[in-house]
């Protein structure tokens, strides 16, 4: 197949997601192998698929987003037209890996965030099924509207915004239970967008849940445990455990709230 050939295939795509299962096989490597390697290789080869992913020149671009001051928080990503549901919008970069407290990437990005007292988990994002391992995006690197991803800001906000410690360890954790559940409640109404990773590649997009109208912020639903350890500020790995134990805690104590973390798990 001569370049021409070869140009005017990529040239017949519409899509991105079309691009990555043309190109997946070349770029990427699957999850499949990836649950089969050491932490350290998958670290390695999920940095690598992400950084060849974002020099690819084939990467279509509809103009679906753009950056803009958010009323929420900061900046924002805003539609630049009306966009229906079940679109994908844009990308989550991965300047760097970010994996149980540690930072892998280029010194430029880990400079950045020492520098601007930035944390990495503020922009991560989970890669299934590797949930330890996150994908990071560089806050100060928002030139592409194609990987704004790490830009989209919580459809909800801080739940334990205003609780002690005490009271939400206290048994049976309703104060807990109630934080927790009013995350997930709300943000399921209002999140107009998700993250989702390929079902063969560490590559997470953003997809519209719902139609978003011109100028409309999209905003997307993270994980309760991050505003949990943002509010109390255990620390890695006794915050986890301690996020862990009130999750088991409340769901023995409270079968209603057994069967909504079930559904959670199943959405």
């Amino acid at each position: 197949m001569n370049v021409k050939e070869t140009s005017d295939i990529f040239k017949g795509l519409k899509t991105n997601d079309a691009l990555i299962n043309l190109l997946g096989s070349k770029l990427f490597v699957p999850v499949s192998k990836l649950q089969k390697m050491k932490v350290e290789d998958v670290i390695d080869q999920v940095f690598a698929c992400n950084a060849q992913f974002r020099q690819c020149p084939f990467l279509i671009d509809h103009g679906y987003v753009e950056l803009g001051p958010s009323k929420i928080h900061g900046k924002g990503v805003f539609a630049t037209q009306t966009i229906p549901a079940d679109t994908q919008v844009t990308f989550y970069p991965c300047d760097a890996v970010y994996r149980k407290g540690s930072l892998y990437s280029s010194l430029s990005s880990k400079e950045i965030f020492r520098d601007s007292k930035l944390r990495p988990v503020d922009y991560s994002i989970a890669v299934w099924p590797h949930n330890d391992i996150q994908l990071t995006g560089n806050p100060s690197k928002t030139d592409n509207p194609l990987f704004l991803g790490h830009m989209i800001n919580d459809a909800v906000g801080n739940v334990f915004h205003g609780l002690k410690l005490s009271d939400v360890k206290h048994p049976p954790h309703s104060a807990f239970v109630k934080a927790f559940t009013s995350y997930y409640t709300k943000g399921r109404e209002q999140q107009n967008c998700a993250a989702l990773t390929h079902s063969k590649y560490p590559i997470v997009s953003i997809r519209t849940t719902k139609k978003v109208q011109k100028g409309e912020e999209l905003l997307m639903l993270y994980d309760a445990g991050y505003w949990f350890d943002q509010t109390y500020k255990l620390g890695g790995s006794e915050s986890q455990e301690t996020y862990e134990q009130l999750l088991v805690g409340a769901a023995n104590n409270n079968k209603q709230f057994f069967m909504f973390l079930l559904i959670c798990a199943c959405s």
